[in-house]
């Protein structure tokens, strides 16, 4: 497997956004390796009640969690979102013959009626936004959900990782602490991805796996 090589100048955040734009590889990659054990995807499943609901993810890059979302929590409708083009391609690949609708949308305005959803999920989204388009999302999300409707996120706990503070500030609660791992196929694949994405160097890989933290959260609309 040969992955794109980073600019040596880029930040972490710029690597994470690069790829973001141009290498959905990268992130394919990356998702591979995240959580091989699916302990994530079980703690969302035990706590929020998805089945026989509809649901919307935003953001939903490679797709690395939507075909869990279709496969695992029962969900009677399920939309997916993101508003990169190349990600959205890559989702829809990775989710064949699954009862899916994709949509093309940035978060901020969504093509759904009001009160359409009950539940919305996102992984790595919220967090990395602006506080001004983290308010506007906020705000599109609670005009989609049915009175008493959901949002559950993955986030990580890290300050480097996202701003936590402005999601706790925004209503979002901690559930869960999933103690995970990244797995890799090797230990070049796993310097070649991290690299890319968080600048060379940044986190310390000895064999192909590295511990991971994932955060479990939840906001009632309001």
């Amino acid at each position: 497997m040969t992955l794109p090589k980073p600019s040596p100048t880029s930040s972490q955040s710029c690597g994470w956004r690069r790829a973001y734009a141009e290498a959905p590889e990268i992130f394919a990659a990356f998702a591979q390796a995240e959580d091989p054990d699916g302990l994530a995807i079980e703690a969302l499943r035990e706590e929020a009640c998805f089945e026989g609901k509809s649901v919307l993810e935003i953001g939903c890059g490679t797709g690395r969690f939507t075909a869990k979302l279709a496969h695992h929590l029962g969900c009677s409708q399920l939309w997916a979102c993101d508003s990169a083009p190349l990600m959205l391609e890559w989702a829809r690949g990775k989710c064949l013959n699954l009862d899916i609708e994709f949509l093309l949308a940035d978060a901020r305005s969504l093509p759904l009626k009001n009160e359409s959803i009950d539940f919305i999920f996102a992984s790595w989204v919220l967090g990395y936004l602006p506080p001004k388009s983290l308010q506007e999302c906020l705000a599109e999300c609670d005009r989609v959900l049915r009175p008493s409707g959901e949002i559950w996120i993955f986030e990580s706990r890290a300050p480097q990782d996202g701003n936590l503070t402005a999601l706790m500030d925004s209503g979002f609660q901690e559930v869960r602490l999933v103690e995970t791992e990244l797995r890799f196929p090797n230990e070049k694949i796993a310097r070649e991805t991290l690299d890319y994405l968080m600048g060379s160097g940044a986190l310390e890989v000895r064999g192909d796996s590295v511990p991971h933290q994932i955060l479990l959260l939840r906001r009632f609309q309001n």
